[in-house]
């Protein structure tokens, strides 16, 4: 066993019976060489940073609620005529009050709506004093009006030259309120969200990404609120985006930056432990992408040429001239099956293997 600089080779010999040979019949060379370990945090502003958007268009329709519509007042206009009394000797004062009542056949009352003194005639204002569809009348439905006071005494006459219109019975309509629409976009946007999901995921396969946020969305509806309908329709169009940059560019881009780290001579081995975030650049929305690597390097040798230089060399001048190559590694050399100080002349006899042992200081 030879030992050198801190390196220990072992050289085994197999005996044979009947002596010793020149040449070994084969050899195997084990070279188990510290590996460099190498970290580096980098920015890898070599990767490209693209924005993709996975957009869906979906529509939805709903019933719009109900309202209650109130009753209304019909309204129109009576003529009021001041005719000779047939009793001269009683006192009449023709001053009729805001709120007199006239009448029409059939219970139908409506308030007179100005208050007026009258001369000989006069046409006011009048409004039933209750809502509903059965105080519309034609012209001439007004029979009478009610007077008190100084005026019941008066021969006054009351009727309608024109139509009492406008009333109406309470129903309900179907109306399109703002929170059918907020309740209808809500369910519509739910539906949306996972499909834009399952969209992005898609397009990027293969990539590291970082969304957004939450799903921008344009919603239209057919019908405007307060419109009455009894049904609408809403069309939604989500949008959600993300930047992503493909897993292959980052680690060819964070294995190069490793490997200008690696001494001369040596070549990272698989597998290396990788970390990407995307850290802000000083332009909004355009961020970098940073890599975290940890690796091993060993010596980027070929079996074969190692071979060939050793081919027919003395055991201990293989040994010393591995170990000059190699500083630190365990060198092991097994020659047989005859005792031999000797490595095959034939460099395809010899079967070399360098593995990676503990990182070095």
């Amino acid at each position: 066993m030879a030992a050198a600089g801190g390196t220990t080779a072992v050289i085994a010999l197999t005996a044979a019976a009947g002596g010793v040979t020149v040449a070994a019949e084969t050899a195997t060379v084990q070279i188990v060489a510290p590996a460099q370990q190498v970290e580096m945090v980098v920015n890898l502003d070599t990767v490209p940073v693209r924005h993709i958007e996975a957009r869906v268009t979906d529509t939805s329709s709903a019933t719009a609620s109900t309202a209650q519509v109130a009753a209304t007042y019909a309204t129109g206009f009576v003529t009021l005529t001041w005719l000779a009394s047939p009793n001269p000797s009683v006192y009449c004062t023709p001053v009729i009050p805001v709120d007199t009542i006239v009448a029409a056949p059939g219970g139908l009352y409506y308030a007179i709506q100005e208050s007026i003194m009258l001369g000989y005639q006069a046409t006011v204002p009048i409004r039933a004093i209750f809502p509903g569809k059965k105080f519309n009348q034609g012209p001439g439905a007004i029979q009478k009006v009610l007077l008190m006071g100084y005026a019941a005494a008066c021969n006054i006459s009351a009727t309608n030259s024109s139509a009492i219109t406008g009333g109406g019975d309470a129903y309900t309509v179907p109306v399109l309120r703002q929170s059918d629409l907020d309740a209808a976009q809500a369910a519509l946007e739910s539906k949306i969200t996972p499909e834009l999901q399952a969209g992005l995921t898609a397009k990027v396969a293969g990539m590291t990404f970082v969304e957004d946020g939450s799903p921008v969305f344009t919603v239209t509806a057919d019908h405007a609120v307060g419109e009455k309908t009894p049904a609408f329709t809403l069309t939604a169009t989500g949008v959600l985006g993300a930047n992503a940059f493909t897993d292959a560019e980052a680690d060819q881009a964070l294995r190069a930056a490793l490997q200008r780290r690696v001494l001369p001579g040596y070549k990272l081995r698989d597998p290396i432990q990788e970390q990407f975030v995307f850290r802000a650049r000083s332009q909004p929305g355009q961020p970098a992408v940073w890599g975290h690597g940890v690796g091993f390097a060993v010596p980027a040798v070929s079996a074969s040429s190692i071979a060939k230089q050793l081919a027919g060399m003395p055991l201990s001048d293989a040994v010393s001239r591995l170990e000059s190559e190699f500083p630190g590694s365990s060198i092991v050399i097994t020659a047989g099956p005859m005792p031999t100080q000797w490595l095959p002349v034939q460099a395809d006899r010899i079967r070399v293997a360098v593995t990676a042992g503990p990182a070095g200081p």
